[in-house]
């Protein structure tokens, strides 16, 4: 053991001269098997510690670390065993290894001492420099080790940079690479979820009752010998704000231009918002399309139905607010609901991917629909930092702000999104648009009536009739 122990030494005193491009020869590697695993064991263990220092204060053991190292290793046995065949020595692998793993050990304390002075000392320590020379000891102890055992046949000295460096330090650093330590998330970082996880999903659902009905209790009936326009306005996905934020604006300006309001409501799935809007799930849906469907005069009074989420391919409309369990729409339960509220004249706006499914299942004579995309196409603008989506502000914001007529708003509307997917080379959405016999008729004469009012009740100046 005492002989094992002095040749490990003397292996790691001449495996730091080529490390440091020293002069050194084959004959002072002392090369057997008992070597080989000496220093593997060695490399293994300062590879760990070197892992351990690098991830404190708090580092976590990972098992998927000897994963690595073996796999690094197998690379690495490979590399040697086909540069043996080349240079037409038997004992190259051994020799390759133990030259390798006697300048290994040193290796992993240099990258690690320099790793720890760059982020701990006082002085101020280039990333480019250290990299530089970490990479410099590395290019001498992927080429020298060939050079030693290769002599006299020096045209065979870039097999080393070549061949370790294709065949074990690229797969081992990119196909595979595990640290034997790791830092878990710590407990000062931001959970962008912490929110809902925190969230009494059996409180939030048992105070929509009382919620919903405050909300509708405020609503007012329709009036008898003019058409009123009632809306119900849907934010389905809570995760994004565009969505609360597009269906408030667009609550607000059909309140505000076209005479909505005491007959308006919002429902909206949000952080913000849950304590004192109603959510917007199925059921508060159809509960809210029951009740404005007994206060509308059902001949005359109009129905705005706004709705924004994302959508699927299988045209369904997401309702999520995790950890609430809600159901998504599909058309055939929307229709539903709107038959069973007994609503005649209906105006369906749905902001959202694929929403030209709901078309088909939807149409009626006495129906307008409008949406976002075709059946088969996305629609855009379904970002957190958006205020509106790119169909919802070129239809609300951008049209309905200034006129009033729903067909001529949808139509400038989705000539607008085309310029604007053309420029930013989007696949295009082709918004949709039905308009059902019977409902022709019937937005001419809408438009001609909230034009009369607001132009007559306005006073503000800001927005024209």
């Amino acid at each position: 053991m005492n002989k094992a122990l002095a040749e490990l030494k003397s292996n790691l005193h001449s495996g730091l001269k080529l490390m440091l491009w020293r002069s050194c020869r084959l004959q002072d590697f002392h090369i057997n098997i008992d070597q080989a695993v000496l220093l593997l064991i060695l490399a293994l263990l300062v590879n760990i510690l070197g892992d351990y220092l690098t991830n404190l204060p708090a580092p976590y053991f990972s098992v998927f670390g000897f994963a690595g190292f073996g796999f690094s290793l197998t690379c690495l046995l490979f590399a040697c065993y086909l540069i043996g065949k080349i240079i037409d020595r038997r004992d190259a692998l051994l020799s390759l290894l133990v030259l390798l793993y006697s300048s290994m050990p040193l290796l992993y304390l240099t990258s690690t001492t320099l790793w720890l002075l760059q982020r701990y000392s006082e002085v101020n320590f280039s990333v480019y420099a250290v990299t530089l020379l970490y990479y410099a000891l590395l290019a001498a102890l992927l080429s020298r080790p060939v050079q030693l055992v290769a002599r006299p046949l020096k045209r065979y000295a870039w097999l080393g940079i070549v061949l370790f460096a294709l065949l074990w330090i690229a797969p081992a650093y990119y196909f595979d690479r595990y640290d034997f330590w790791y830092q878990e998330e710590r407990d000062n970082e931001e959970d962008p979820y912490a929110e809902y996880r925190a969230l009494n999903a059996e409180q939030i659902l048992f105070n929509q009752a009382r919620i919903l009905s405050n909300h509708l209790g405020a609503l007012q009936p329709g009036r008898k010998g003019r058409i009123d326009v009632f809306s119900v306005n849907f934010a389905g996905y809570a995760y994004q704000d565009v969505f609360k934020k597009e269906v408030e604006y667009t609550q607000d300006l059909l309140d505000r231009r076209f005479g909505a309001r005491g007959h308006s409501i919002r429902l909206i799935n949000h952080l913000k918002t849950y304590q004192s809007v109603p959510l917007a799930s199925a059921t508060n849906l159809a509960a809210s399309l029951n009740h404005i469907g007994r206060l509308m005069n059902r001949d005359e009074d109009v129905l705005i139905l706004y709705l924004s989420s994302h959508g699927s391919e299988d045209h369904q409309l997401a309702v999520d607010f995790w950890p609430l369990p809600l159901n998504d729409i599909n058309p055939e339960m929307l229709k539903t609901m709107l038959d069973d509220a007994g609503i005649r004249w209906r105006i369906i706006v749905i902001s959202a991917c694929y929403s030209g499914g709901f078309i088909a299942p939807l149409q009626t004579d006495h129906t307008l629909i409008a949406t976002a995309a075709a059946s088969e196409r996305t629609s855009f603008g379904c970002s957190h930092e958006n205020d509106f989506t790119y169909f919802g502000e070129a239809l609300v914001k951008d049209q309905l702000r200034y006129q009033f007529s729903f067909v001529k708003a949808f139509q400038l509307a989705a000539e607008n999104i085309a310029k604007r997917e053309m420029a930013e080379q989007l696949t295009p959405s082709q918004p949709q648009l039905f308009i059902g016999a019977q409902m022709q008729k019937k937005i001419t004469e809408l438009t001609s009536s909230i034009t009369a009012d607001f132009c007559r009740d306005s006073n503000d100046g800001v927005e024209p009739c």
